[in-house]
């Protein structure tokens, strides 16, 4: 009895048993890897019909993938093949975080932007072939999930290969023009393999109003020649601050100053 896996065009045995050989087992186990394999039945009255071989792959990788099948060798020294299974393999999906340009702030996870300013979101992934990159996005004090369809530059696929099992790798941006100051989006870069949802990636936009800083034009006052008060006529500068803040404006003055 023999276990055969297809290699190129041909079946190979991996693993024979013959319990009437003095030496019954063989393998023959891919270069380098250290498989298991268990051998019972074929002895005795009460399992002399009936034998097994079971092969245990370890530490399982994309090469294992192929055509196996059993094959016994009957006392008329003819053979029978069990119809071959295919065993399947998928590549290791890796989902990176968003990252973000223009980002703001310590966490990587949150950042504080101005209202009108354009960002953009790049996800990437690598798996097999069938993943998908989706982006998402929710408002703070609103409920449901919303699809963002547009600005998406979809996923690019690199790195391609003619065997089923290859890593693929898969870019994908999101450019956004920022609106409503005085909110929060989180947007939410989404991985799925043949449409069901594999892993997500999020980060929290917090939108706030630009500070400016502007200067007052220089101004004359008219004064008299009381004492504590100015005996010419003097230009002054007022020097301003004007502060917006999500969207309440806040006006105050620093100083005056003669000249």
């Amino acid at each position: 009895m023999s276990l055969l896996r297809k290699v190129s065009l041909n079946f190979e045995i991996i693993a024979s048993y013959d319990p009437f050989d003095p030496i019954n087992t063989t393998t023959n186990f891919p270069s380098g890897r250290q498989w298991k394999v268990y051998y019972t039945g074929g002895q005795g009255f009460s399992n002399r019909i009936t034998m097994k071989i079971v092969v245990t792959v370890v530490n399982y990788q994309c090469t294992d993938a192929g055509l196996y099948k059993c094959q016994v060798l009957s006392s008329q020294a003819t053979t029978h093949d069990t119809y071959p299974v295919n065993l399947t393999a998928k590549s290791q999906i890796n989902h990176t975080n968003i990252i973000m340009s223009p980002h703001k702030g310590n966490d990587p996870y949150s950042s504080t932007n101005v209202y009108g300013e354009n960002i953009t979101l790049t996800c990437r992934a690598s798996g097999p072939s069938s993943l998908q990159i989706l982006w998402n996005y929710t408002v703070v004090n609103r409920t449901g999930e919303n699809i963002q369809a547009s600005n998406v530059i979809p996923a690019r696929d690199a790195d391609a290969s003619s065997s089923t099992c290859s890593t693929i790798s898969f870019t994908s941006a999101l450019v956004v023009q920022l609106q409503e100051p005085g909110n929060s989006i989180t947007y939410y870069c989404i991985v799925s393999d043949n449409g069901v949802e594999q892993s997500r990636r999020n980060v929290t936009i917090h939108i706030v109003l630009s500070s400016t800083t502007t200067n007052i034009s220089t101004t004359t006052l008219s004064t008299n020649n009381n004492a504590g008060t100015c005996n010419t006529m003097r230009p002054m500068k007022m020097i301003c601050f004007l502060t917006c803040v999500s969207a309440v404006m806040r006006f105050s003055i620093l100083s005056f100053n003669y000249w």
